[in-house]
């Protein structure tokens, strides 16, 4: 049952690896034919998915090449998955403070890995903390905009469902160790990447196809 399972969560793994690259490859055709100009926005989520390959990449050298613990580039890109992800939520939201409050989110986020984490173990104060205000901010930013008719563009529109899908199911997969959902955790992870990486490619083949 447990080489089963390891093979189904190395496999997961591995699709959630490629899974990646689709949205990088959806950005460059999109850069290429689209006549509409990037966005501010978007630029700033362009950076997000180049330095989300970036990371992954070291965390598969350090770990599966050099065979050294790969926790520390956890570290580094949880804080700035959060601090661009809470800044584009909520300059969404209400336009105003976003860099203020992705800098005290990535500070939160860090001092709270400091103070209950341990460099030999998962960040789990980040992971939690991640995806729960993740999760809120964008659940807030869909029901608001449905409350008051005002919807963002086609090509926002993805990126937000593709980040509540992921905030979702990592909550699903980082529930209490005691729990059946735990053992999953591997898949859970990867099915969020996969998920998440189909609406964020999805994003960029608004910039030139008129449907989305």
């Amino acid at each position: 049952m447990v080489s089963i399972l390891n093979l189904f969560n190395f496999i997961s793994s591995i699709i959630a690896i490629i899974a990646i690259f689709f949205p990088i490859v959806i950005n460059i055709i999109a850069r290429k034919k689209s006549k509409n100009k990037f966005t501010k926005e978007l630029k700033l989520f362009e950076f997000f998915i180049y330095f989300t390959l970036i990371m992954q990449l070291l965390a598969i050298g350090l770990a599966k090449i050099v065979g050294v613990n790969n926790l520390i580039i956890f570290r580094i890109y949880l804080p700035v998955h959060l601090a661009i992800f809470s800044y584009l939520l909520i300059k969404w939201i209400w336009n105003k403070n976003s860099v203020l409050w992705s800098i005290i989110f990535f500070l939160i986020s860090y001092l709270g890995d400091y103070i209950t984490g341990n460099y030999n173990t998962p960040p789990n104060f980040m992971i939690w903390f991640d995806a729960i205000l993740l999760s809120v901010l964008s659940f807030y930013l869909s029901y608001k905009n449905d409350k008051e008719k005002k919807y963002l563009p086609k090509e926002y529109t993805y990126i937000l469902i593709g980040i509540y899908l992921y905030s979702i199911i990592t909550v699903l997969g980082i529930s209490p160790s005691f729990t059946d959902l735990r053992t999953y955790g591997f898949f859970f992870q990867g099915l969020a990447i996969i998920v998440s990486n189909y609406y964020f490619a999805r994003s960029f083949l608004c910039l030139y196809h008129s449907h989305g």
